[in-house]
């Protein structure tokens, strides 16, 4: 286990008591996700840009319930019981529906069941726009991002 900067540290030198300390002025490392999309949702005969993460360890697919007013989605609700981070357990009103998601550029789309979710999905994670990010790392200059939805706001896990 890593001892974080400032925290003082006792030991034995030329068998004395010593104390000491290190701090750290380093700025903490930024985090980025490149398993963030922006998707287009269909549903209602209406179309709605979302910012979208892609989760291995979710097994169901979640909208915020905003979006899903936007889209004009109306089904009865039920309790969802999902299982959060910590081995914890959270339930609350959800309603199940069918929507579309389709890639930015119109060449993938696929029907989804997703239930809604009444708080944002990610709490305030938001997506970074790596047009304006790739820079800073050469391995990724020679590609292309799109623009993510919005103001950054993740509406949905997938």
């Amino acid at each position: 286990m890593r001892t974080p900067p400032g925290t003082p540290r006792e030991g034995v030198q030329d068998g004395k008591p010593t104390v000491s300390m290190t701090t750290c002025n380093a700025e903490p490392p930024e985090d980025y996700s490149l398993r963030t999309i922006p998707v287009w949702i269909k549903a209602n005969g209406k179309k709605f840009k979302v910012n979208a993460i892609l989760d291995d360890a979710s097994n169901e697919t979640f909208l915020n319930q905003d979006v899903a007013g936007v889209l004009g989605i109306q089904e009865p609700f039920e309790k969802a019981k999902v299982h959060v981070l910590n081995d914890s357990e959270d339930t609350f009103e959800s309603m199940p529906a069918t929507v579309m998601i389709e890639s930015v550029d119109g060449q993938f789309s696929k029907e989804v069941r997703v239930r809604t979710c009444p708080r944002n999905v990610t709490a305030n994670y938001r997506v970074k726009n790596w047009s304006k990010q790739q820079s800073r790392w050469p391995h990724l200059g020679p590609r292309s991002f799109p623009k993510p939805a919005g103001d950054g706001t993740v509406d949905m896990l997938i």
